[in-house]
């Protein structure tokens, strides 16, 4: 049977999916095989900055946090992120298999939904293989199930209704900048616009 969701988490979702990454013009023409591995490879360099403290900045977070349970949430992100395989070394692996060097990904740089849809165009389109996509398949379970503790936490956490609305601009404004990265990806990547 499935649980209903609350106004609260609905208005959440829909904040998410207003500007959801998963279709952006970047995204669609990943998902269509319309880009180049030099655009796929630009990406990677512009993903690994926007990804690449992620762990460090959970922790952080992590040293502040008063509810046990979002502590342990922070902290199996952490653990996810860093232990065996680096997350941020996958990413590096795809971005080599796109021609760019670990030295440039690192230098030269300044992130469930959209590696669902992301995926299965890299090896059906562009042929990268299983070990240089990597990154993209372990990050749709995980993204998901973090997706949904994360929400059941903030649900928990905004008792009021100024919080909620306060945790409602908050994903609004987050979805908002992770669309601008994206389009900002796409016009100087794709449309080769001067920034």
């Amino acid at each position: 049977m499935r649980e209903t969701k609350s106004p609260f988490r609905q208005r959440l979702e829909a904040a998410v999916q207003a500007k959801h990454s998963r279709m952006n013009p970047f995204t669609e023409k990943w998902v269509k095989g319309e880009l180049s591995r030099e655009q796929l490879g630009a990406w990677a360099c512009q993903h690994y900055q926007y990804v690449s403290q992620f762990a460090r900045w959970c922790a952080a977070v992590y040293a502040e946090c008063p509810d046990a349970d979002a502590r342990d949430f922070l902290l199996e992100n952490i653990i996810e992120e860093e232990s065996g395989v680096k997350h941020v070394d996958l990413l590096i692996r795809f971005a080599e298999a796109c021609g760019v060097s670990r030295m440039e990904v690192e230098l030269e740089s300044q992130v469930p939904g959209i590696y669902q849809r992301n995926l299965p165009p890299l090896k059906a389109h562009y042929g990268f293989n299983d070990h240089e996509v990597e990154f993209f398949a372990i990050h749709i379970e995980a993204d998901e199930v973090h997706g949904e503790r994360g929400y059941q936490i903030v649900e928990r956490h905004s008792t009021t209704p100024e919080k909620q609305a306060e945790a409602v601009e908050q994903v609004r404004q987050a979805t908002e900048m992770r669309w601008q990265y994206m389009t900002g990806l796409y016009r100087a990547y794709v449309l080769k616009e001067e920034l």
